[in-house]
């Protein structure tokens, strides 16, 4: 790729208009391979990359993601179900291809959170086996160098969209706090978490704009900047 791009940071490939002949590097979520493979390679070849982090995970939290597939791997997601209908509730959780519909923006993702730990506390709680995705780096695997950098990609990597303004900024704020309390400085580049249609709002492009942030990355590598008109 070098012998053919300038390869540089995220914050500078968004602020450019003319992207011909450039390419950025990046990764979403923190995986520990991330960094005990991929970082180094770029450092020692001088290349930027930028790794957009979940203060949740990387404090050791259970991920939401992981949550549901324990679910799903424990049978348990008919139980769900019943579960909340004895509740009341109506989440429109269609029961086909439970894992990707549980990512539906119709669906709170922070409500969906706390009632599958609601549902799992009253069924005994989680086995022990089931514990942090230890796949993920934590604050001590962070490499601090010239050559790679941070950015927010929310704290708990909830559908931005499914969420209420209020929860919204406290996805945003609490991981710029996390990382900052940290000693990392964050990209002004938003990763919106799935980063497909519809994961965000004009709620989410008002808070970052009002937060300074220049641009919002999304999947398949678009950007939305500026004044937030896709390039």
């Amino acid at each position: 790729f070098k012998q053919y791009f300038d390869i540089i940071s995220i914050d500078e490939m968004s602020s450019i208009d003319d992207k011909r002949g450039k390419a950025a590097i990046t990764f979403d979520d923190g995986y520990l391979s991330t960094f005990k493979y991929a970082i180094p390679f770029l450092i020692s070849n001088r290349i930027p990359s930028t790794v957009f982090l979940n203060g949740a995970t990387i404090d050791r939290n259970l991920l939401w993601r992981d949550k549901v597939r324990y679910l799903i791997n424990s049978n348990l997601t008919e139980k769900f179900y019943k579960f909340l209908i004895l509740k009341n509730l109506n989440l429109s959780l269609s029961k086909d291809n439970f894992y990707f519909n549980s990512k539906n923006p119709n669906i709170n993702s922070k409500v969906l959170d706390g009632l599958i730990d609601e549902f799992i506390l009253i069924n005994g709680g989680y086995h022990n086996d089931f514990m942090v995705n230890d796949s993920i780096a934590t604050l001590e695997d962070l490499i601090k160098n010239q050559y790679v950098c941070y950015g927010n990609h929310g704290f708990n990597h909830y559908v931005m969209s499914s969420l209420s303004a209020r929860e919204q900024e406290e996805e945003i704020h609490n991981n710029e706090i996390f990382f900052e309390n940290n000693g990392f400085e964050l990209s002004k580049v938003f990763s919106v978490p799935f980063g497909g249609k519809g994961t965000y709002n004009e709620k989410t492009i008002n808070l970052l704009a009002e937060n300074n942030y220049k641009s919002i990355f999304l999947s398949r590598n678009r950007f939305h900047k500026g004044n937030f008109l896709f390039q």
